[in-house]
């Protein structure tokens, strides 16, 4: 019978292997719905495991090199040593290698990895050659000079022969190579801190002692003086002619009486006035501007010279 439960049965199990192998066929199927489609570049010339992309200039040169890289021209790396990276000069030598003028961050690296143009790349050498006779004579006698080419002077037509000449296939100037500016060792290092650290210490020594001189000079002035004050006084004290004639031949104050010096010639005209006669002898003008310092509680200084005079002056009087 056609609705037997043992044919109902065959019928799920034949209906359940189908679903399985549709499922399976799904599954298999999916991963390659589900793949993310990644596009592939073109491999650079000496692109490899670990290695760095290069500019498609830098491709070229190197699969056309024939000569020794301009990097080996020491007079060249010198003057470019000197530009910017956008001086218009390396834009132009740029341009007359590559046809472009390069990129700011790598147009001197490019430059100096120039090797020339293979014998058997004559498309090449006629561009090259074309790129040459379009730079201004003024750049190429400039780019003639900074690579050390002869003839740099020469008439344009020549000059330009020989700049193709030389970018096709260039040669180190002299055969000598670029030598790298060594730093110095920890040693000398250490030895030039030193040398310094001994030069400064000699320094504020010499400052130290040409301090020491001034004060000693000073102080021997202010000595010489007080003995002249006291000399002076000596002569105040023999008589009243010898008096008049020291008062009368006194150095005149070189500079106009402030307020200051008022206070101070009034402070010290008392404090002559309170002291003995023994004391009036015996004063010089050091002591008495320490008196005075003493009592204004200010330094004086500034105005020692015109204590000294005041001085002798005073003390003319009081014996008057």
């Amino acid at each position: 019978m056609d609705g037997s439960p043992e044919k109902a049965r065959d019928v799920a199990v034949a209906n359940g292997e189908d679903a399985a192998h549709d499922d399976e066929a799904q599954a298999e199927e999916e991963p390659a719905l589900l793949e993310k489609r990644v596009s592939k570049r073109p491999k650079l010339y000496g692109e490899g495991p670990g290695e760095a992309v290069v500019s498609k200039a830098v491709v070229a040169v190197v699969m056309n090199e024939t000569g020794t890289s301009l990097g080996e021209n020491e007079e060249l790396v010198k003057a470019m040593g000197k530009l910017h990276s956008s001086a218009d000069l390396l834009k132009v030598m740029h341009r007359m290698l590559y046809g472009t003028p390069g990129k700011e961050s790598t147009r001197k690296r490019e430059i100096r990895s120039w090797r020339g143009i293979a014998a058997e790349d004559a498309d090449g050498r006629a561009k090259l050659a074309q790129r040459v006779g379009k730079v201004s004579i003024s750049d190429l006698r400039a780019i003639a000079k900074v690579c050390k080419i002869k003839k740099s002077s020469a008439p344009r037509e020549e000059l330009c022969n020989e700049c193709v000449a030389y970018f096709m296939t260039p040669v180190a100037m002299n055969g000598r190579k670029v030598t790298p500016v060594k730093k110095a060792s920890n040693e000398k290092a250490k030895s030039g801190s030193a040398r310094r650290s001994r030069s400064e210490s000699k320094s504020k020594k010499k400052r130290a002692a040409e301090a020491g001189a001034s004060s000693s000079a000073e102080d021997d002035e202010e000595s010489g003086a007080d003995e002249r004050v006291g000399d002076e006084n000596d002569e105040i004290d023999g008589s009243a002619s010898d008096t008049e004639k020291n008062t009368s031949e006194a150095p005149e104050v070189s500079r106009k009486e402030s307020e200051s010096d008022t206070l101070v010639k009034a402070e010290l005209k008392e404090l002559l006035h309170d002291m003995s006669a023994d004391e009036r002898a015996t004063l010089t003008s050091r002591r008495a501007r320490e008196l005075l310092e003493a009592r204004l509680s200010r330094s004086l200084t500034d105005q020692k010279a015109m204590i000294r005079e005041w001085c002798i002056e005073l003390l003319s009087a009081e014996d008057n």
